[in-house]
């Protein structure tokens, strides 16, 4: 996926918001052959987190990484975890939040 939110020196904290809401859209239930791919979407986003962090936008890694465990919580009767996307996912975002 190419992230249309990274400019030469800088991270669009709005597109990356909004392409975290659109990677955590199951569309219906993710089963477990399309969870892979499913979790791979929003890794690709928390790569977007993680850019915010590194050109020194803490606050704003910070609230997206907050928004993602918040709709990863919504995620849970959505989709098949039994490869255990969903962890994996969600331990990078809480470590998003305790390098800021």
């Amino acid at each position: 996926m190419a992230r249309r939110w990274i400019s030469s020196d800088s991270v669009d904290e709005d597109a990356v918001r909004r392409q975290l809401l659109s990677s955590l859209d199951t569309g219906g239930f993710v089963s477990y052959y399309k969870a892979h791919d499913f979790f791979t979407g929003i890794e690709e986003v928390l790569d977007g987190v993680e850019e915010l962090l590194e050109l020194g936008a803490s606050q704003a890694a910070a609230r997206l990484a907050l928004l993602a465990l918040d709709g990863f919580e919504e995620l849970l009767p959505g989709v098949d975890d039994s490869a255990g996307g969903l962890s994996i996912v969600s331990a990078r975002a809480r470590g998003r939040l305790r390098r800021r």
